[in-house]
């Protein structure tokens, strides 16, 4: 009779070392590999809140959050909102409207990416400066009619 316990006995045995194996795969860390970064923590891009000179380490600190967290950020929608996420003050006014009649740029990275470096990059930055020359102004009149005045 206990012969005929011993296939199920050893059965079971063979059992319990398949499972304190996997078990024991559980407990190790994953190694590290370029298909499967997780072990890889970068830190959170500071927010960006609109400052000259700023936009393009924060896209690119951006970025690298995308290129090594794919998994996180597998659409143009996820990257966007990370982005959103982190806009402040001046930044955060301007992509405000974006959110509320929910743009088509939001769902676009590239559109996004284009519309946020016309008003805070170089060249955004430039036009705005040059419209707040056109408008400065001395006492009542513009710079221009003040030069003009002088002279005269």
């Amino acid at each position: 009779r206990s012969s005929d316990l011993r296939p199920v006995v050893q059965k079971h045995v063979d059992l319990l070392k398949e499972i304190v194996d996997k078990l024991a795969s559980l407990s190790t860390p994953p190694a590290a590999s370029a298909s499967h970064p997780s072990i890889l923590r970068l830190v959170t891009p500071e927010k960006f809140g609109g400052e000259e000179g700023a936009l393009r380490p924060f896209l690119n600190q951006c970025r690298l959050q995308f290129n090594t967290r794919p998994d996180l950020f597998p659409t143009d929608i996820t990257k966007v909102a990370f982005i959103c996420s982190l806009l402040r003050d001046q930044a955060a006014r301007w992509v405000s409207p974006l959110l509320e009649q929910d743009s088509p740029t939001l769902s676009n990275y590239s559109q996004f990416i284009e519309a946020i470096s016309s008003v805070f990059g170089p060249v955004g930055q430039r036009l705005q400066a040059e419209q707040e020359l056109l408008h400065i102004s001395q006492g009542d009149r513009s710079v221009a009619q003040y030069a003009d005045r002088k002279s005269v």
